[in-house]
């Protein structure tokens, strides 16, 4: 039975239906069941070379093989050489040399064989695992061999430009050029490394096949080119390539292909000439024509074959989805305004042209540029069409020839909320909402914010007042102290400092922030006051580790201080001591320390005394700590820690957290 693309099909008893795509195409050559060919190569006038799996090495010509050499102990994978040299390069478990007019065969060195490649009639290089071998015959039976220096790495192809001289080499390390002198220089592609699986040239171009970029084009040491071949809407990666007629026959895992220069599949050889179930070997060409190596045997084919009188392909139009659900092409085609999700599936039946086969489509209404799908890819869909009026135009399309096209046209119509004015007023509104909302939330925050900022300034203003006249006070009993010991003299000294005291007092009570220097001054004339209460067995120590270019918020620290004064030194016999120190971190952090007697030993003093009231100071900088912490967001306040030697008290401890403000 013939179809109507031209493929024979035969009926077999064992074997199903053979499918044959064209009679006149000529059959394998040989088998070579037994001893598979591994390697191919073409000279002009010895004709073909073939090497098998046993490591036999054979000729072609004429229609006649001829065994040469049957010494292999390894299959034989590849066969180099040049039209212009009398020698062919093979390895059958040693790499040699066989004499293509002498017959005579020639033992070079015993490396893994990768890649060779000619300079001149008796000059080749040779790559093998383990770097690359310069090779220069004597015209007899002779051969100096010696390695690069300095290249140690697995090659796996060789390529040489004439142009330039260059030598490049595709190593387990990237793609080398290497220069006469022997300097080697790594080509990379997009700042990476290139691999390469084979290499061709031609044109004063070098092609660099590789598994991810395509096919590179090389030349004078940098890539000008980028190759992507496509086969069934894929790159392809190629591991074999060579250039026949500015096209390049390539040989992959998926099958073997003719690309023109820009990537475009123009034939699947494998699929015409009957061999898509074999995996290809090794391929050359030789007078205008391929030799092919396939699991099927060794097959010579015409890479122009063209099938005569080739049918223009057919095109149909399986089903049509809406929503998900199958209605029939014919079906009726104005959808409601829901119905946006459409999907269309096409075939065009065919035996062998799955790869060369594409379609072409576009949706006018949609877009007017032509989509191009391969032959698996069947199904076009779009999920969320807008409504209005379409139509859908697709043809196929095999090796530049089209189907007639197929046209469907169909119509979504349009929900009512898509109306002007329905969409004007849902706009009007939503801004209208949007702003009371905004306004509304405005409002409070406000409020919020006032109301938060008025309570915190009254209480730390309320706060400050009262304790401005509590530190006055116990300021003047230290003064009263003196007058009325009839001290004249350092009565006016320290009227003075008490005038200056009050004054920065004054001045600082309205202040929400004030200098550390300016508390520090503070604290010195609080204290030069105090001390005339304790006489000379007073002694204070300010140690502020030269901080500076802060801010503080005023007299937080005076009250700590006249606690332990108070509480602490007052009742202690002897040598009274007090020690304020400051750092500086996220927050300042100031300590106090007094060898009183305690605050135990002081606690029992009072209730003797009968005085259990709290100071108002206390409570005051208590309630200003807390108002801090919530304004500044973080925890501020004060800590005590009794002091003992030999388990008996020996002072006090305060650790208070101040909030600052830097300068700068």
């Amino acid at each position: 039975y013939k179809d109507n693309e031209g493929n024979t099909l035969l009926s077999t008893f064992d074997k199903g239906i053979l499918v044959v795509p064209d009679l006149k195409i000529p059959d394998v050559i040989n088998s070579f069941r037994d001893d598979p060919v591994t390697a191919l190569y073409a000279a002009n006038e010895q004709g073909l070379f073939l090497g098998s799996t046993q490591g036999n090495l054979m000729s072609y010509t004429n229609g006649t093989f001829k065994t040469i050499n049957t010494k292999g102990t390894r299959p034989i994978d590849g066969i180099y050489g040049d039209l212009k040299s009398k020698l062919i390069v093979f390895d059958d478990g040693d790499i040699q040399a066989y004499n293509k007019q002498s017959g005579e065969t020639i033992k070079i060195t015993d490396f893994s064989l990768k890649d060779a490649v000619f300079v001149s009639e008796n000059k080749f290089y040779i790559g093998t695992n383990k770097g690359i071998i310069k090779c220069e015959w004597n015209g007899k039976n002779k051969f100096t061999a010696d390695r690069l220096p300095g290249i140690t790495l697995r090659i796996y192809s060789l390529g040489f430009s004439p142009h330039d001289q260059l030598l490049y080499a595709a190593t387990s390390d990237g793609l080398l050029a290497i220069d006469s002198l022997g300097t080697t220089e790594k080509i990379t592609y997009n700042n990476q490394d290139i691999f390469a699986l084979d290499l061709c040239y031609s044109n004063n171009k070098l092609y660099a096949s590789t598994s991810k970029n395509g096919i590179l084009q090389v030349e004078n040491k940098l890539v000008t080119h980028c190759i992507l071949p496509m086969v069934s809407g894929t790159p392809e990666a190629l591991n074999k390539i060579m250039i026949h007629q500015n096209n390049f026959i390539a040989r992959s895992s998926n099958g073997f292909f003719q690309f023109n220069t820009n990537g475009t599949l123009l034939t699947s050889f494998h699929t015409i000439f009957g061999f898509s179930a074999h995996r290809v070997i090794d391929f050359t060409i030789h007078e205008n024509q391929l030799w092919v190596s396939h699991t099927g045997g060794v097959q010579q084919i015409n890479p122009g074959y063209k099938q005569l009188n080739q049918p223009a392909p057919l095109i149909r139009l399986n089903e049509v989805r809406v929503n998900d659900e199958t209605i029939p092409a014919s079906a009726q085609n104005n959808f409601n305004s829901n119905q946006r999700k459409i999907q269309f599936e096409l075939s065009s039946p065919t035996l062998r042209n799955h790869e060369t086969m594409r379609y072409y489509y576009r949706l006018l209404g949609y877009d007017p540029a032509w989509n191009i799908n391969n032959y698996v890819s069947n199904k076009i869909i779009y999920n969320a069409l807008a409504p209005g009026n379409y139509t859908l135009q697709v043809k196929a399309e095999n090796q530049g020839i089209f189907s007639e096209p197929v046209f469907y046209s169909f119509s979504i119509a349009h929900p009512f909320y898509i109306r002007w004015w329905f969409i004007a007023s849902a706009i009007a509104l939503f801004l209208l909402l949007v702003f009371i909302i905004y306004r509304w939330q405005l409002n409070i925050q406000r409020r919020k914010s006032q109301q938060i900022n008025e309570l915190n300034a009254s209480k730390l203003k309320a706060i400050q007042s009262q304790m401005n006249p509590h530190f006055i006070f116990n300021s003047l009993n230290s003064i009263q102290d003196l007058i009325l010991k009839g001290d004249v003299e350092n009565s006016y000294s320290y009227i003075t400092t008490f005038s200056n005291m009050v004054r920065r007092t004054l001045s600082y009570s309205d202040k929400d922030f004030i200098d550390f220097e300016q508390e520090i001054k503070l604290l010195e004339l609080y204290l030069s006051l105090e001390k005339l209460r304790f006489k000379k067995d007073f002694s204070f120590t300010i140690a502020t580790n030269n901080i500076s270019d802060i801010q503080i918020p005023p007299m937080l620290i005076q009250p700590f201080i006249e606690n332990a004064l108070v509480h602490g030194l007052l009742h202690k016999e002897k040598e009274k001591k007090l020690f304020i120190s400051f750092e500086l971190k996220e927050f300042l952090i100031c300590t106090v320390t007094d060898n009183g007697i305690g605050r135990e030993n002081a606690r029992m003093i009072k209730q003797r005394q009968g005085t259990e009231h709290e100071s108002f100071s206390g409570k005051a900088i208590q309630k200003r700590f807390e108002i801090l912490s919530n304004v500044f967001e973080e925890q501020f306040g004060y800590s005590y820690e009794d002091l003992y030697e030999n388990n008996k008290a020996c002072g006090t401890r305060v650790r208070v957290i101040i909030p600052v403000k830097h300068k700068f």
